[in-house]
């Protein structure tokens, strides 16, 4: 049988170092929340970002894209009467 060498209290769980394992997904709004909870949101947090990047880029046009790796939309450029401008402020 596995030992536990760590101590619960009413202030929290001390593993001494040592992964809790099998945890339950979380349910209610004070229940903890296991690894796999935590991957599936920042994947779902990710994807929408990446959504929003592409999007804002593709609106602009001008040769606006996204970078996922830095989350940075590139300026895009517009020729107006002649001039080349960055941003859309300046082209309107």
């Amino acid at each position: 049988a596995p030992v536990f060498a760590g101590k619960l209290t009413a202030n929290g769980l001390d593993a001494n170092g040592e992964k809790v394992t099998n945890v339950g997904a979380g349910t209610a709004a004070t229940d903890a929340v296991n690894k796999g909870q935590l991957d599936a949101l920042s994947t779902s947090s990710n994807n929408k970002t990446d959504a929003l990047g592409n999007s804002t880029a593709n609106n602009l046009g001008g040769g606006s894209s996204y970078d996922s790796t830095t989350g940075a939309v590139s300026s895009p450029t517009y020729t107006v009467n002649g001039n080349n401008v960055n941003n859309v402020g300046d082209a309107i």
